[in-house]
């Protein structure tokens, strides 16, 4: 019976992996792109010392979200230059670190935003994420404690508190964070994929599979059938695979 269990498990974590988890968007950086060193577009006013806070802010923001992290960059670091006290500047220089994969700088900066607004939950989580990212799990933990602490509503730090948990080998708290995770999104496939995980690990086969199960209906519902050979998650690529667990981080690192 274990052993068709261990089978059945094996099959349905095969079909979730390489027929429905979507190809996540990778964190990119945009510096190809960037063309000019102003804080503002083309039909912007041009010298950043022309150009108010409040519009280095916005066109900052504007950038950001369009992935133009370096350009961003520049607004954010003009904006603290006049305003050193201006926590909102902080707290994107270190999302705009962090997009560029420069984690020591990312902390650095969300720690600046959060000395100017201890109330920041949203600073205490990316620092935690910059931490988490760079392998620093233990202090990652702290962080998305403090801002659960300041919002427990925070859907993320109880996901990403839970994932670092699991990447500890602390099995038990990742399904515990992964069960409040699931109240607020209960239709999330990706917590209920690393709760199952989480639960396999532990040696719970059989609720293991109910949660692969879940993730795999879930999945099923809202993301359309791609190609295969689209799949991050297969073994066989050029240039070498990485181990399920790898694939796994790397996966519900992207979220």
């Amino acid at each position: 019976m274990r052993r068709i269990m261990k089978r059945n498990i094996c099959f349905i974590l095969i079909a979730f992996l390489v027929s429905v988890i979507p190809l996540y968007a990778q964190e990119k950086d945009s510096g190809n792109s960037l063309k000019s060193n102003s804080p503002v577009d083309k039909k912007g006013v041009g010298k950043a010392s022309d150009v108010s806070v409040k519009e280095l802010m916005r066109v900052g923001k504007i950038k950001y979200m369009n992935s133009c992290f370096r350009e961003a960059g520049d607004c954010f670091r003009d904006v603290v230059a006049r305003e050193p006290e201006n926590g909102e500047a902080w707290h994107f220089l270190g999302g705009v670190m962090h997009h560029l994969g420069q984690y020591d700088a990312a902390i650095e900066y969300y720690t600046k935003a959060i000395k100017l607004d201890p109330a920041a939950y949203h600073s205490f989580h990316n620092r935690g994420l910059s931490r988490h990212y760079g392998a620093q799990y233990d202090s990652a933990i702290q962080d998305y404690s403090q801002a659960i602490e300041l919002n427990r509503d925070y859907f993320k730090s109880w996901y990403f508190r839970g994932l670092a948990y699991l990447e500890k080998g602390e099995y038990a708290r990742a399904v515990e964070d992964f069960n409040v995770a699931l109240l607020m999104q209960p239709h999330n496939h990706k917590a209920w994929y690393l709760k199952g995980y989480a639960r396999y690990k532990m040696g719970d086969a059989q609720a293991a599979s109910g949660d692969y199960m879940q993730a795999l209906r879930l999945a099923n519902q809202a993301l359309p059938e791609y190609s295969s050979e689209n799949n991050p998650y297969l073994i066989n690529r050029k240039g070498g695979g990485s181990t399920s667990d790898e694939r796994e981080k790397a996966r519900a690192k992207s979220f």
